[in-house]
């Protein structure tokens, strides 16, 4: 029987072989693997470090404590490989932490040096870009922010459910080193607590007057029997240097397979970096050991980022996708994953985008947005659902089809139909809810029908800003406008005058040919209001309304915007209402008010009324019909209102 064999640890750098006897290492200093190497177990004390560059195996258990870190030098292609027979524990002030070890950053050189990166083949190859002033950020799962004044990102690159692949390194400028990419850690145990931390976050750009780009979190892959602990699990995009020129590096990739997880999925990140421009989110895949598929999540931490994370993976199925805090994802022509449910919430977007062939038979969004350029189609009513002031952007000539739209499944936000797009009603009724509005620039199914419409109170049918036709509104039986719904148009017009010059702009109106043409006019300290059907109140001898036009018993223009003065906007004219119904029940209001002229110190006109026009049978109720001209700026005497 062979005894254990202790070593305490005090060289600096010792490289390891093999020994016939089992190891057991206690460390507390710095130790270089540089060959695969076997232990018993393995104890990484307070001032101990650990530097792993060939794979390391433990027999029993693996502990860091308060303190202790254990890494690998810089772009490791292998990264950290830890196999681990017992538990790894990593304990509250301990780490497992590659951040700044992947790619490297660009170099400085006059017009910028370019960052590592990946190709398609996995040869590392130039990357993110720069500039004499500005790097752009790194790339990996999440895309890297751009440069401000030069420097672009490189291509997000890999598999969500593939980690294998250090971040990129961020651009450099003249001067100053892009940051180096996350490295990449990859552990197999059979048990592991984290109650430290265990990270690849990419590292920060450097720099003094001029900004460099920062690079991309790096690649966390975890197989793991039980995961538990309040620790966290990071692979961060790093920040540009300084806070407003240089783009910061995007998220990188954590995946990770367990038979148990309690670890709160919260204190998983993978968000891009901030400190400069801002870069998009990475990918953490999540996949249960007993089930055929996994779950999908993409958070940004709350970080407002325009960018998007692409979709970027080989599997067809999946079970959950979830995007939270500000997460954005596009999937592209050719991807073709197919999600059991989708759950898109708190300032997140989803872009489904012309051609995609993904899957989502259930979708659910709260305080979220989905935007879908493909046909969508949700049979069951509840299948989607719309809550907390999301919104749902029907584009591109498609078509949302659903079972039911009422406050089964739609219960608060915004649902546009752009035009040439179309909703279709299996049950072709509708009731638009408290807090629901519906702008209907398409059709509502292949005829642009409904048998049935209900408007709650706090519910608003409307159309977008200056649509030319308006909203067509055909309901074959009852049209039903609750006291505090709306049909509301106000504002949609023709648009106000813009500070186009330091004298003030003109608003919008007809010509007598229908063509859009410059109309009530505005200057550095006074604007007309808009005309219509009544005349806007001219603001001087030459700064003037524009002229009427149109045909009282025939409403079908967008009313006028007024004119804006050299800093603020013209109120709109109101849009126009056409409705067509067998019975309608008014008692909430139908309005195509012109906006009022906004504005502070100086005075702006205010837009005319708009147009309504009611084709109906049976006309019943107590609301209001209104299209009223707006009111000009108030501040002072010298702003028109516009005419009704």
């Amino acid at each position: 029987m062979n005894a254990t064999r202790i070593i305490p640890i005090v060289a600096m750098v010792l490289t390891l072989g093999t020994f016939g006897t089992a190891q057991y290492l206690s460390l507390d200093t710095t130790l270089t693997i540089s060959s695969p190497t076997t232990f018993d177990s393995v104890r990484i004390g307070q001032y101990g470090v650990l530097i792993a560059d060939d794979s390391i195996a433990v027999l029993g258990n693996m502990r860091i404590e308060p303190g202790g870190i254990v890494t690998h030098l810089t772009r490791l292609v292998a990264g950290l490989r830890l196999k681990v027979g017992g538990t790894l524990e990593v304990k509250s002030g301990g780490a497992i932490d590659v951040s700044g070890k992947g790619l490297l950053g660009g170099q400085p050189a006059i017009g910028g040096g370019r960052g590592e990166t990946y190709n398609e083949s996995d040869s590392i190859v130039a990357g993110a870009t720069g500039s004499d002033n500005t790097g752009g950020g790194g790339s990996y799962g999440g895309r890297g922010g751009q440069g401000g004044q030069g420097g672009t990102s490189n291509e997000p690159y890999g598999l969500l459910e593939d980690v294998r692949h250090l971040g990129s390194g961020g651009g450099a400028n003249r001067y100053f080193w892009g940051g180096p990419g996350g490295g990449l850690i990859v552990i197999q145990t059979n048990n592991c607590i984290v109650d430290g931390i265990i990270r690849a976050n990419g590292g920060e750009g450097s720099g003094g007057f001029d900004n460099s780009g920062g690079g991309s979190g790096g690649g966390i892959r975890m197989q793991v029997g039980s995961l538990s602990g309040a620790g966290s699990i990071e692979a961060i995009g790093g920040a540009a240097y300084s806070w407003d020129y240089g783009g910061c590096g995007g998220g990188g990739r954590i995946a990770i397979f367990y038979d148990t997880m309690s670890i709160p999925v919260e204190n998983i990140s993978v968000r891009g970096g901030t400190g400069g421009i801002i870069a998009s989110a990475g990918t953490i895949y999540l996949k249960d050991n007993a089930q055929p598929s996994g779950s999908v999540i993409i958070s940004n931490s709350n970080i407002d980022c325009p960018l998007y994370t692409p979709w970027k993976s080989a599997l067809a199925t999946f079970q959950i996708l979830t995007l939270r805090s500000r997460a954005r994802l596009q999937t592209s022509a050719y991807d073709n994953a197919a999600f059991d449910e989708v759950y898109i919430e708190s300032n997140s977007t989803l872009l489904l985008d012309t051609s995609t062939a993904v899957q989502t038979p259930v979708v659910h969004i709260t305080g979220a947005t989905l935007t879908t350029q493909v046909d969508r189609s949700f049979p069951v009513g509840t299948d989607l659902r719309l809550d907390g002031g999301g919104t749902i952007n029907v584009q591109n000539n498609s078509t949302l089809s659903v079972g039911v739209f009422d406050t089964t499944n739609v219960h608060a936000g915004t649902v546009n139909i752009t035009e040439g797009s179309r909703l279709d009603i299996a049950s072709n009724t509708a009731t638009i809810g408290a807090g629901v509005t519906l702008v209907k620039d398409g059709m509502f199914g292949a005829n642009d029908s409904l048998t049935s419409l209900t408007i709650l109170n706090g519910g608003v049918l409307t159309h977008s800003t200056r649509l030319l036709a308006g909203l067509r509104l055909n309901v074959l039986d009852t049209l039903d406008i609750k006291l505090g719904g709306s049909i509301d148009a106000s504002g949609k017009g023709l648009l106000g005058g813009h500070n186009t010059t330091y004298l003030g702009g003109p608003g919008e109106t007809y010509n007598a040919n229908d063509s859009i043409i410059a109309g009530a006019s505005g200057s550095e300290t006074r604007c007309a209001g808009g005309s219509y059907g009544g005349r806007g109140a001219d603001a001087s001898t030459v700064v003037v309304s524009n002229t009427p036009y149109g045909y009282l018993e025939e409403p079908r223009h967008l009313g006028s915007g007024g004119g804006g003065n050299r800093y603020f906007l013209g109120g709109n004219g109101g849009g126009r209402v056409r409705i067509s119904a067998g019975e309608c029940i008014m008692d909430g209001a139908v309005r195509a008010n012109g906006g009022n002229g906004s504005g502070g110190f100086d005075p702006s006109g205010g837009g005319s009324g708009g147009a309504i026009l009611l084709n109906v049978g049976a006309f019943s109720g107590t609301g209001v019909i209104e299209a009223i001209g707006g009111a000009g700026n108030a501040y002072t005497y010298y702003s028109g209102s516009g005419g009704g």
